[in-house]
């Protein structure tokens, strides 16, 4: 066992606050990510780490050690980019976190493109809707849809979504269609997510429309398709990416509305740290993405 084996270990326990986390971020059992802590802090004389039944807590010193060895493995990190840039072969680990629907509708066929691409790349490819960590979890690159809140990483812009506000006829038969954005607050509205309220955007010509939307009570999910159901199901109003809604509008489960004011289009951006810019499995991967995006017809 190496001290560099030690070190990680630790730092994705500190980062996580769990052995099982810590585990699943590295590959490796449970027991081993154990012996690996129970290893450094014999040798080093020192407890690290306070543990409980529900989570693991840094100690004093072991803040301290955490931040010294965080940079040590980024300085490795980066000093094996810059060899392997030398190298015309890409190669590497590489986990992303990218949004469900997104994935299986925009993405299905690029994925397997990259991996036969670069066959010395082992890519982890993660679906989930929900907002991950990207430096407390471990992950090389995440891709998120909408505007982005200030952040110490980089973003690079892969595609924009256009964005559809569409209902069931059912329910603009029982409760009227809107004609202009100002009158959706007279309607149920479903969200994305668990926010109470939403703003959407609109533009008429050069002119910019804002609508503080609020959520239906009944119902929430971080999830679009699910949104989708509900706006099927005749529970309200949705504002969903086209690649969501698309068959749903062709066969006329759902109507679409407010045709005079088209929704701002949402951007899509991979967000990678800094340490991770001359990555060359990020890069190429992120490169893959731009093209692909980019020469899909758009809606």
């Amino acid at each position: 066992m190496s001290r560099f084996e030690e070190m990680e270990a630790f730092v994705a326990v500190v980062d996580t606050l769990s052995i099982t986390a810590a585990a699943q971020r590295l590959g490796l059992s449970k027991q081993l990510v154990s012996k690996r802590l129970q290893t450094l802090e014999g040798r080093l004389g020192v407890r690290l780490l306070n543990r409980s039944t529900r989570r693991m807590q840094p100690t004093a010193l072991g803040l301290d050690y955490a931040s010294q060895v965080r940079n040590i493995l980024n300085q490795i990190d980066l000093a094996e980019q810059d060899v392997g840039l030398q190298s015309k072969e890409v190669r590497g680990r590489l986990r992303v976190s990218a949004p469900l629907s997104f994935s299986m509708q925009r993405l299905r066929s690029v994925l397997p493109s990259f991996i036969r691409r670069y066959p010395a790349v082992d890519l982890h490819y993660e679906l989930s809707d929900r907002r991950v960590d990207l430096l407390a979890e471990g992950y090389d690159m995440v891709i998120r849809i909408g505007e982005l809140s200030d952040s110490t990483l980089i973003a690079r812009r892969l595609c924009e979504e256009q964005l559809v506000t569409c209902a069931s006829a059912d329910y603009l038969a029982q409760h009227g269609t809107p004609q202009r954005p100002e009158q959706l607050h007279e309607h149920a509205c479903l969200l994305y997510g668990h926010q109470s309220q939403v703003v959407w955007h609109y533009r008429r010509g050069s002119k910019a429309i804002e609508v503080a939307v609020e959520a239906q009570r009944r119902f929430h999910a971080n999830n679009g398709e699910l949104v989708m159901d509900a706006a099927l199901a005749g529970m309200g109003i949705v504002q969903l990416p086209h690649f969501i809604v698309e068959e749903a509008l062709a066969d006329g489960r759902l109507t679409a509305i407010l045709d005079k004011y088209r929704p701002a289009p949402e951007p899509v951006n991979a967000l990678y740290p800094h340490h991770r810019e001359k990555s060359r499995p990020v890069r190429a991967l992120v490169d893959m993405l731009v093209e692909a995006l980019n020469d899909a017809p758009a809606p």
